[in-house]
């Protein structure tokens, strides 16, 4: 393992979790714009778009780690996840940490894990 560069990688892995989360909000908010579709499913599609990001960033964390997939994956789900929470509390005035934001930390932490596993699978299968 590459223990100098696992955190930088791991940071450009949150920033390409959050490349995806971007581009996820700006097709729904297209699709709320120019269809007949209602925001009644702006939460699903928020949580959703939290564990593809954070699978994606465990999954590039854990590719570059090449060992402890899970740990590396939950990792970079919480640090996703700690930024979210620091840069709404910023933003909003009266935003506490409740269950919602648990259950943010909570998801991030299990997509991340789970895209960490499948980085070391497909880290392992690539060097045969």
């Amino acid at each position: 393992m590459r223990d100098k560069g696992i955190f930088l990688r791991m940071l450009f892995a949150v920033g390409t979790g959050y490349i995806i989360t971007g581009a996820v909000f700006i097709i729904y908010a297209l699709l709320l714009t120019y269809s007949d579709m209602t925001d009644k499913n702006l939460s699903v599609t928020v949580m959703g778009a939290v564990i593809v990001s954070t699978a994606a960033a465990g999954m590039l964390t854990a590719f570059a780690a090449e060992k402890k997939g899970l740990m590396w994956g939950a990792a970079a789900g919480l640090i996703y996840a700690l930024i979210m929470i620091m840069v709404g509390m910023c933003m909003a005035e009266n935003i506490g940490i409740g269950a919602k934001t648990a259950m943010t930390a909570v998801l991030s932490a299990a997509g991340g894990g789970m895209g960490g596993i499948v980085g070391i699978n497909i880290g392992k299968n690539r060097k045969k």
